[in-house]
């Protein structure tokens, strides 16, 4: 079954490789409910990912999601220890500029930085079902998360997909433009093909006439027998 998941998730982000430009090392930000979910289910979160995308990955992180988790600990009386260890996790990996002062909440953070469009090419590990909701109208955004214990990479939204199909409509729109543009060039080529080769018929008819030839071995041809006509009456004389 392991093997399976990673395949699947291999298939489905070879697809945002492929459609959204994706590569390795893939860029993971990671959010303080994904890492709280990583303690309660006993995952080691870089070796884990690693394994499941099967490839390199570059663990991110933003001062907000990290403060957020200060601010979930002041406000919940229990799991003290569990918001503890999920900033711990955050800690560890890269802190990448959000650029918000004061600091927001996660949804508005993670939306800042994925943008319209995702240029940075963001692969999203959470488990705030709101976070999910605000992504998945976002085309070419992964989002990966915990569930049942196990990872899961979700597979393609639908406005992905819709982007997807634009992309797809406007290649065949090109290349239906392409192929009108192909036969006006081909009509073109045709008619001066018809020129050219009118042109060398016409080089043709101008050469040695057949008729000149003829008559001279017409004429040839009488001299022969003329020149044996005369030499028939002198014999008969004698």
């Amino acid at each position: 079954m392991r093997v399976h998941r990673t395949k699947r998730a291999k298939k489905v982000l070879g697809l945002f490789e492929k459609e959204f430009g994706f590569h390795p090392p893939f860029q993971v930000i990671i959010d303080g409910t994904f890492a709280m979910s990583a303690i309660t289910n006993r995952l080691q979160v870089e070796d884990r990912v690693t394994t499941y995308l099967g490839s390199k990955i570059q663990f991110l992180t933003t001062k907000c999601l990290v403060k957020e988790i200060d601010t979930l600990g002041e406000t919940v009386a229990r799991g003290k220890g569990m918001f503890g260890g999920a900033k711990i996790i955050l800690k560890k990996f890269q802190t990448r500029k959000c650029k918000h002062k004061p600091c927001v909440s996660a949804l508005s953070c993670v939306k800042a930085m994925v943008g319209k469009s995702n240029e940075h090419r963001y692969i999203i590990a959470t488990q705030d079902p709101a976070v999910m909701q605000e992504l998945k109208d976002i085309p070419g955004v992964p989002i990966l998360t915990i569930n049942g214990g196990r990872l899961f990479l979700m597979k393609p939204s639908r406005a992905s997909v819709e982007h997807q199909h634009k992309k797809l409509e406007a290649k065949l729109n090109v290349s239906g433009m392409e192929e009108k543009v192909l036969k006006a060039l081909n009509e073109r080529h045709g008619l001066l093909r018809e020129t050219v080769i009118k042109a060398q018929k016409k080089k043709k008819a101008r050469g040695a006439n057949p008729l000149s030839m003829k008559k001279s071995s017409t004429k040839g041809k009488q001299q022969q027998t003329k020149r044996k006509r005369t030499r028939h009456h002198k014999a008969s004389k004698e």
